[in-house]
């Protein structure tokens, strides 16, 4: 297939098309004229340069495309983007919908994100069919990703073959060659504050990017994946990266008053609008909180699979290939 790739030189998406090009398929990358492309560049793809913001931009980069992968999106946890946040994430994707309609695209991956399902405070394990409560979202990125997803979702009842899949926390080798994710910089360097409370669910970026491309194929039209991963304590994690990059874990532990006065304070501190990230008061809310997700749907239907833990940091910190 020739397939349209958005945010093509980002983490993710850069990973998704060097496992495009490893499945035959061609590739058109989608990336703004200020990223870097150099390390997709030497793939082999054929660019399309702009943003989804630009007039027109869509309709073109959907011109003789047989798929879409849309992996481009804003991550933010300050509030204070709220409206970049909707901009990149609603309507650009509303944007890339009409366009791939219109073009006939017959197929339409989403990327979304594990947040838009929800978190909870008791550890309970989520699925796709977990009920949204929009005054629980803990960002804004959550609850725009959730409003992009449910667009993708409307065009797939009207008839556009498109799907979506919902990563979680995703740790791997960046392929522009820049640092891994600041969690692992961070404690490889030791430079972290404290072990916050909860927990995540951990997946690595070459098992999402290999799903994302069998999605293409194997997708049902109009449904959600959870692509997620080991769900742990961050106390967890954070020993598994330390034991295996050489690093060290934080002895500060934040207990409930300490938690709700750093709460407090990025509060006032936004209300006054001093506050930035990446300690904003987003952050502090989803302190507490279990982002822990089964992916047994993906499992099922995509193949999905997930490597071990140690496996994933290893991979993450290139001690181990992908």
């Amino acid at each position: 297939m020739r397939v349209l790739v958005t945010g093509a030189s980002g983490f993710l998406g850069a990973h998704v098309v060097r496992s495009l090009l490893r499945a035959g398929d061609e590739v058109r990358a989608l990336v703004r004229e200020d990223r870097p492309r150099n390390h997709i560049r030497k793939l082999g793809v054929e660019f399309c340069e702009g943003d989804l913001l630009d007039d027109g931009l869509a309709e073109r980069a959907c011109e003789g495309i047989d798929a879409v992968l849309h992996c481009a999106s804003l991550i933010s946890y300050w509030a204070r983007q709220r409206k970049q946040l909707r901009a990149v994430n609603v309507d650009g994707t509303m944007r890339l919908l009409h366009a791939a309609n219109a073009a006939g695209v017959g197929r339409f991956v989403h990327v979304s994100s594990a947040a838009t399902v929800g978190a909870t405070r008791s550890g309970e394990v989520l699925d796709e069919a977990t009920a949204w409560i929009p005054e629980e979202a803990l960002s804004e990125y959550a609850a725009t990703k959730r409003e992009g997803e449910q667009r993708v979702l409307a065009a797939a009842w009207g008839g556009l073959p498109a799907l979506v899949i919902n990563p979680s926390l995703i740790l791997g080798p960046r392929l522009d060659g820049l640092p891994p994710s600041p969690l692992v910089v961070g404690i490889q360097r030791g430079r972290l504050p404290w072990v916050p409370p909860g927990g995540v669910s951990v997946t690595d970026v070459t098992d999402v990017a290999d799903t994302a491309v069998r999605a293409l194929r194997q997708g049902r039209a109009g449904q959600r994946y959870l692509l997620a991963g080991h769900n742990v304590t961050w106390a967890q994690l954070y020993e598994s990266i330390a034991e295996n990059a050489d690093g060290r874990v934080p002895r500060k532990k934040l207990g409930p008053k300490r938690l709700s006065w750093l709460r407090l304070q990025a509060g006032a501190k936004d209300t006054l609008r001093l506050s930035r990230p990446p300690f904003t008061a987003e952050l502090y809310r989803s302190y507490g909180t279990y982002s822990w997700f089964t992916s047994q749907k993906a499992e099922h239907e995509l193949d999905y699979e997930v490597r071990p833990l140690v496996r994933i940091v290893r991979h993450a910190i290139r001690r181990e290939a992908p």
